[in-house]
């Protein structure tokens, strides 16, 4: 569970506009996210090849330190996956299929 976690974590960073976010709003939503109640001492520390406490004029913030191209899935990347499950569905329709001979 703690992987996805992590996961979730990583993803979350990287969709912010300086890859951080204030600790005090991730603490606010970390519900929201499953993240677990000491998140600060348990995920970031044990993690730091992900993550760092940095301070922010708006206070301590968790930064991302390293960036993974293998989460970062984008808008045009889902929608032509999207697309290609449409087709290959409205070309298996049952309507399309030979009869089964079997009977």
């Amino acid at each position: 569970m703690e992987d996805l976690v992590v996961i979730k974590m990583r993803k979350l960073l990287m969709m912010s506009l300086e890859k951080r976010i204030l600790l005090e709003k991730i603490t606010h939503l970390r519900t929201d996210f499953g993240f677990p109640q000491d998140f600060r001492d348990t995920i970031c520390h044990k993690y730091p090849q992900y993550f760092k406490v940095v301070a922010t004029q708006h206070g301590p913030a968790l930064q991302l330190t390293h960036w993974d191209l293998e989460l970062a899935v984008f808008a045009v990347e889902l929608s032509a996956e999207d697309n290609c499950i449409k087709e290959l569905e409205e070309h298996n329709l049952i309507i399309d299929r030979p009869p089964d001979s079997t009977g």
